[in-house]
């Protein structure tokens, strides 16, 4: 079985993705992490639940806060963390998958060893 060219780039493209793909991610989680750090000591409220309990029960927040909002908030923020985080390592596995059916590709193309 042979490849056309056009068939040949689009594999050959692919196989450079996927090579790149561990430091994008990788760089990517980092940010993703070094972000989550960033809000956890220098805007509490949005990201630590335990700095928003703290703040509602001593009454430091504002009457103009809803309890309820101030509560939930860093709970949808660590959700959305989460979510983002969850997203990349499914690109990580997505990826993997994609070298190894590249792998067999190449594989079935190259001549057999005798």
């Amino acid at each position: 079985m042979k490849l056309s060219p056009e068939e040949s780039l689009f594999v050959a493209r692919r196989a450079a993705l996927t090579s790149h793909w561990p430091w994008v991610g990788g760089v990517l989680l980092l940010l993703v992490i070094a972000f989550a750090a960033w809000l956890w000591w220098s805007v509490p409220h949005l990201i630590n639940p335990w700095a928003v309990t703290a703040d509602l029960q001593s009454g430091a927040l504002s009457d103009t806060t809803i309890p309820l909002m101030a509560a939930l908030l860093p709970v949808v923020t660590l959700t959305f963390l989460v979510f983002v985080a969850l997203t990349i390592v499914m690109a990580f596995a997505a990826f993997a998958n994609e070298r190894r059916l590249i792998d067999i590709i190449n594989r079935g193309l190259a001549p057999p060893h005798r």
